[in-house]
Formats: structure tokens, sequence, C-alpha cells
């Protein structure tokens, strides 16, 4: 099984006990996250940021402001790559931030007003963006090889969730 394949194979009942548990009006961050295995967060994090960001530069500059907006969120996703033994991604992740920081972001989520077009409006901002976004879409293989080669070493924290 290639590490994508092994990665999506983990994190499918993840997601899908993320889905159920908030679709009847549950707390999954509550409820069930701090019963996984550290393995098994740290993959829900980065796959949660990772699908959505991979898409486009608007979408890896979204998914990652809005991470950015919640403290919490966005420290369990740079812990997420450093879990997995990935200090380049880190190291990405942290330029993004700064690159973010320097346009007042994070904002709250309360009043969170980043758009998917802000991009098309802001040259700089834009360069900026498609550079990290380029560097992320390289460096997730070798993230998704240091997560597949700890599944493959760690089943045990994999193959069905924690109760």
């Amino acid at each position: 099984m290639d590490h994508e394949s092994l990665a999506s194979a983990c994190f499918k009942p993840l997601i899908a006990a993320y889905k159920e548990i908030e679709s009847c009006g549950g707390d999954f961050s509550a409820q069930l996250y701090p019963k996984l295995t550290k393995g098994q967060q740290a993959l829900f994090v980065f796959r949660t940021h990772y699908l959505h960001a991979v898409q486009t530069p608007s979408d890896y500059y979204w998914w990652t402001a809005y991470y950015l907006a919640q403290p919490l969120r966005w420290t369990a996703l740079l812990k997420s790559v450093q879990f997995f033994g990935d200090s380049d991604a880190a190291q990405l992740l942290i330029r993004t931030e700064q690159a973010l920081r320097q346009r007042n972001h994070p904002r709250s989520l309360s009043s969170f007003d980043v758009s998917l077009q802000d991009l098309d409006h802001d040259s700089k901002l834009q360069d900026e963006m498609n550079a990290h976004y380029d560097s992320y879409l390289e460096l997730s293989k070798q993230t998704l090889a240091l997560i597949a080669r700890h599944i493959r070493s760690h089943r045990d924290q994999f193959v069905q969730l924690n109760p």
C-alpha cells in the first residue's frame, strides 16, 4: 500500500467518528479526540488540514489562516508534523505563520474575515502564498512518507479507535 493510501485508510475511521459525533451535536474534541492514541491525534490533525490545504494556493492560505485563528488547533497542527519527525514541514508552517502575522493574522474566529479571493486582490500575498503552497506540495510527500513509516512501525496505534 502506498503512503497516501495507508494514511487515508487509517484516517477513514477517525473522520467517520468525527462526522458522526458532530452531526449529532456532540463535540469530537472533547468526547473522542482525547481518547485517541498520540499517533491517531497527529494523523487526524494533519489530514484535516492537508486534505483542504493541498487543493490550491487559496485553500492553503484560507485553511492555514483558519487554523492559526484557533491557537489550540494551530499548536496541534505544528505538533502533528513534529510528532512524525517532519521538521521541514514544521518550519514551513512557521514561515507561513510569520507571513500571515505580518498581515494581522491570526484573527479570532469571531472576526474571521479571510476569503479565498484575498489572493486575487493582493499580489504580494499571492506571491508569498504561492511559494509556501509550492513548498507545501513538495514537503507533503515527505510528510506522508514519514506518517506511513510511523504507521507501519506502530500498527497497534492505528488499527482501531481506542475507547
